[in-house]
Parts: C-alpha cells; structure tokens; sequence
C-alpha cells in the first residue's frame, strides 16, 4: 500500500496514464489536452507517463515519445491495476472505460492510489436509469451513489 496518498507530494512515487488523448496531429483540442499533460508530468515531478489512444498514428506516436512519454504498447481497455498513486488522464473517455478503472482498483488500498482527470461522472450517470447503470456500470453506480468521489478528492488532494 502507498504511504503517499496527495498526488503533489514530491516525497512519493507517481505515474500518469493517459487513455483516449485522441489525434494530436489533426484535433485542437487534443493538442491543448497533450500541452496539460506534459505540464503535470513536469510539475508533478511524475515517474512514467504512458499514452494510449488507437487513433494515435505513428507519427504521433514519435511525437509523444520526444517528451518522454511511453507509447502503450496493448490497449488496456481502462483495466490498469496500480499499487502506487496514479494519475489517469482521461478526456475522451467512455462509461464503460471509467468504470473498468474503478473494477480494476476497487479496493479501499488501490482507490486512494487513483486521481482521474476527465469528464465528471454524473454527466454519464445521469444518462441512465438507476438499474440500466447497476447493469452495465456498476461502479461507475457504486462511486456515484455513495458519494465516493468527494471522499477521494479531499483525501487526495488536501
């Protein structure tokens, strides 16, 4: 279990991973969300940062890897396990990917581990009714319900 549980600390071990950046060559947006991610990485003093988006071409790849990002060589589909804090950068991202971050770490030892940067969940959670999200998205249902969030925010982060 991490002794480390605020993301500014410089004290810990830290890692980012970045799923669904989208193309940095032809989308302004994922552009300006690639220039967000390379100033956490500097200012959170991050161990490894890794990217991964299947619409990332090659030559992006190359991009992304000059600032000493790791291209992810396997799509993951969001199922990332971490035993230390983590940062997942997740813009464009489904239901279904968030919720198989939270299955992946859902323990009480692993869910202080994760800060997600993406999309609030109540704008998935309020698409659905309460039994279609238990369902298909059942902690996505569980973290949503049971106000999980604010509880990591303020343990995170202050």
């Amino acid at each position: 279990m991490s002794k480390c549980p605020k993301i500014r600390s410089t004290e810990c071990e830290k890692d980012i991973v970045c799923y669904g950046i989208g193309s940095v060559a032809s989308s302004s947006d994922a552009q300006y969300q690639f220039a967000l991610l390379i100033l956490l990485k500097e200012k959170l003093k991050v161990g490894e940062v890794e990217v991964f988006d299947p619409l990332l071409r090659e030559d992006e790849l190359t991009l992304i890897e000059s600032f000493d990002c790791k291209r992810m060589e396997k799509n993951e589909v969001c199922k990332r396990s971490v035993s230390r804090l983590t940062l997942f950068y997740m813009i464009h991202c489904s239901l279904t990917m968030y919720n198989n971050l939270l299955w992946a770490n859902w323990s009480p030892w692993q869910l202080r581990n994760i800060v997600i940067i993406g999309n609030p969940f109540s704008s998935y959670t309020f698409r659905y009714t309460e039994r279609n999200l238990k369902t298909t998205a059942l902690y996505m249902y569980k973290v949503n319900n049971k106000k999980l969030l604010l509880w990591l925010l303020v343990n995170v982060f202050f």
